[in-house]
């Protein structure tokens, strides 16, 4: 529960100074400023919480983004809706500050069944075990028809609303259940990383062979990955920075010039 009076009699203290800067950015048409590397960020507040987020980052690794690359999608009061998975909480508002950092906000639940969820319930087949639906009664996992696969797979490729969407690279994207791909040395996708890269010399969850990247994860666990597929160019040009750094490594130094 947030505080019900002020913290000091003239909100000079560390914390009132925090969130009066807080106040400077909604009247900064909500807009955190960049500063240094880190460029502008957008505010949502919602249920008396602050949060900033970036544009949606597809080359930083997970532990590097806010909550681990965690994909959270924002609809405002206005009717703007943005996605992005570099998301910060910078706390919750005291209730002196209500008035002047009402929530503007609200955070869509990412809820659409997964590929393999059931043609039921909609609930994945590791999760299922025995459930009950009106339509269906007493039932154990059955498996989704090509059609729900198909309009599932729609679904999570689908870019939301607003300047904050995923990139154009992810029209041919799949979301993923982590635990349909092992990894050589015998971990699942969720260890590999957002912004890695994944070589798949065979198809695997819905992805054919070639070179596919972490883009995100998603769901109360992490434990659905959406991955895009890399372009033959695109590898090419990995395979060639991989190359230029390994001989930078190891080129041979020039001899030192005695003077």
């Amino acid at each position: 529960m947030a505080d019900t009076k002020l913290c000091c009699a003239n909100e000079t203290c560390f914390a009132c100074r925090y969130w009066e800067e807080r106040v400077r950015w909604a009247e900064n048409d909500g807009m955190m400023p960049a500063s240094g590397s880190e460029p502008a960020g957008r505010i949502a507040r919602v249920d008396g919480q602050h949060y900033v987020f970036q544009p949606f980052n597809t080359t930083r690794q997970s532990q590097w983004l806010g909550h681990r690359g965690q994909v959270f999608t924002f609809r405002f009061t206005d009717g703007r809706q943005y996605t992005s998975n570099d998301v910060w909480c910078q706390g919750e508002i005291p209730a002196h500050f209500w008035d002047r950092l009402p929530d503007n906000a609200v955070i869509v639940p990412q809820d659409v069944p997964s590929p393999n969820s059931c043609r039921h319930c909609g609930v994945d087949e590791r999760e299922h075990m025995q459930r009950w639906k009106p339509t269906a009664g007493w039932h154990t996992w059955t498996p989704p028809t090509q059609d729900q696969i198909l309009a599932h797979m729609r679904a999570r490729r689908a870019a939301p609303e607003g300047e904050l969407t995923m990139p154009d690279t992810l029209a041919h994207g799949v979301t993923v259940d982590c635990f349909d791909v092992q990894l050589d040395n015998g971990e699942n996708l969720k260890a590999l990383g957002v912004g890695n890269h994944l070589e798949l010399n065979e198809p695997a969850a819905g992805m054919q062979v070639g070179l596919w990247q972490v883009v995100a994860y998603h769901g109360e666990f992490q434990d659905r990955a959406t991955m895009r597929p890399v372009s033959s160019t695109e590898w090419a040009e990995l395979r060639r920075a991989e190359a230029e750094k390994f001989d930078a490594i190891w080129a041979p130094t020039a001899p030192v010039k005695e003077v």
